[in-house]
């Protein structure tokens, strides 16, 4: 089997695994943009600016409770770029999920931690690692996505 990215000390480059561990534990609100509070789109963007330096939109004009203008901009960004879309994911990618395990649309993002773990917040739940096997999770992914700047 090979060895997934961040399963030992560190993950390529030299990233140690616990850069998100501060992370862990944050609550949810909705439209939040940290560094306190989340919502996961306001994670996702924190995570990406902090740790690789690539800036993302803010999408503060969409209500994180109006679940179809969430899907259709989260599909409107995974088309359009600067996202691709990978089928082997590693830490940073985006891990684009439905809101909801009966839910068919995106509305709900995540950061990958390693090839096999993700970071996120619910609306119910503070911020986790979670494993893609969780059957919470892999019931909703539709798709991985690599920023254009760490292809």
């Amino acid at each position: 089997m090979a060895r997934c990215a961040g399963d030992g000390r560190s993950l390529s480059g030299g990233i140690p695994v616990t850069w998100w561990a501060d992370l862990v534990g944050l609550p949810y609100a909705d439209n939040a943009r940290g560094p306190d509070r989340f919502d996961c789109w306001g994670l996702a963007r924190h995570v990406l600016q902090r740790e690789c330096g690539v800036a993302l939109p803010l999408h503060d004009g969409i209500d994180t409770r109006d679940g179809p203008a969430v899907s259709r901009e989260m599909a409107a960004q995974a088309s359009l770029g600067p996202f691709v879309a990978v089928t082997d994911p590693r830490a940073f990618d985006l891990v684009l999920m439905t809101g909801s395990p009966t839910a068919r649309l995106a509305g709900h993002v995540g950061v990958m931690v390693n090839c096999k773990r993700l970071l996120h917040v619910w609306r119910r739940t503070d911020s986790c690692v979670m494993s893609l096997d969780d059957y919470r999770v892999s019931r909703g992914v539709l798709g991985f996505y690599r920023h254009e700047d760490l292809a």
